[in-house]
């Protein structure tokens, strides 16, 4: 009985170990780094994109200079 016990506390503690290993990685990526946030209006169509470089409605894209 207390072998088992003590097999399955090592297991359930590994168990935490590895999420907790996994969240802080996640926390280090930034899905969004590359992704301009910058809201801005179409020129074609006066759409308000609020992110990224393309309008979704007409597929004008944004040129870097503006």
């Amino acid at each position: 009985m207390g072998f088992s016990l003590l097999l399955i506390s090592v297991i359930i503690s590994f168990i935490i170990i590895i999420a907790i290993l996994v969240s802080v990685q996640k926390l280090n990526d930034d899905p969004y780094e590359d992704l301009q946030m910058d809201e801005w209006t179409c020129p074609e169509c006066e759409f308000l994109v609020q992110a990224g470089n393309e309008c979704i409605y007409c597929g004008y894209k944004k040129k870097l200079n503006d």
